[in-house]
């Protein structure tokens, strides 16, 4: 099947036997998976940005940026109803899909930057995190009982409770914008990103393997990357190439090179 939402639909969310897209205005759409037929349809009062939807336990929740007066949804995923919404600090950014499991739902917010924690099931603020560069377009991470972020090339453990720093490690940051649009993979009791580190040539990335237990970079290798990564079967792919035509992929263990796919375009 094939459905027209009439605009440009963001970062989709399917369960439950539904697909669900946020479009460019302040709307989002759940659409039957079997047919594409539109199940239910909220139109925000306000906003400037809907962003992309995460679905858990049986809600969708949703970031609606409009300055001050920005609100973080959780709505029903059966009909759309609302089922908490709470004010969290913005001006015009955009942000990437919440992060959330059975301890809180992590977003991105402030209107310097920063990390929200909230109560998933109540909406209740746990904590707000200022300490973060004012970057948006990334969302945290959660990995095997543990919270973290990758600002500006500092990538931080927080307590999941409090949002208190734990232990950060600087990579370093060439500059080219306030936007990450990029967030990061785990697998293993690793973390993988792509840094835009100063200390390589101009126009090159590094990949990045962090060990939590070490709390040290386990390996990195430099090339043209972009985005994030992706993990699977004890391999890490990354998009490359100047144009970026091609899928590289490594040993998650070991960074060592196993192939690189050229995409037809």
């Amino acid at each position: 099947w094939q459905t027209s939402l009439g605009t440009a639909s963001k970062q989709l969310a399917v369960a439950d036997g539904r697909v669900h897209a946020t479009l460019g205005g302040p709307t989002t759409v759940a659409l039957g998976v079997a047919t594409g037929g539109e199940l239910w349809r909220v139109n925000f009062t306000s906003g400037t940005t809907t962003n992309p939807p995460t679905w858990f336990d049986g809600r969708i929740y949703i970031q609606n940026g409009n300055n001050s007066s920005s609100r973080f949804y959780s709505l029903n995923g059966t009909n759309g109803t609302t089922v908490w919404n709470s004010p969290f600090g913005a001006q015009w950014e955009d942000y990437y899909a919440p992060t959330i499991d059975s301890s809180g739902a992590f977003v991105n917010g402030g209107t310097y930057g920063g990390l929200y924690g909230f109560n998933p099931s109540t909406g209740t603020q746990l904590f707000f995190n200022s300490t973060l560069d004012q970057f948006d377009q990334w969302t945290p991470t959660l990995h095997n009982g543990g919270l973290y972020s990758y600002v500006k090339g500092q990538f931080r453990s927080h307590n999941k409770s409090t949002g208190a720093n734990l232990w950060t490690l600087d990579f370093g940051w060439n500059w080219a914008g306030y936007d990450m649009n990029r967030s990061t993979a785990a697998m293993n009791g690793r973390i993988f990103l792509i840094n835009d580190s100063v200390t390589i040539p101009s126009g090159d990335q590094e990949l990045i393997s962090v060990n939590l237990t070490s709390q040290a970079v386990a390996w990195k290798v430099k090339s043209r990357f972009t985005g994030t990564p992706a993990v699977a079967h004890q391999a890490v792919f990354a998009i490359s190439g100047s144009t970026t035509n091609a899928i590289r992929f490594y040993d998650a263990l070991t960074g060592l090179p196993n192939r690189r796919l050229l995409l037809d375009r």
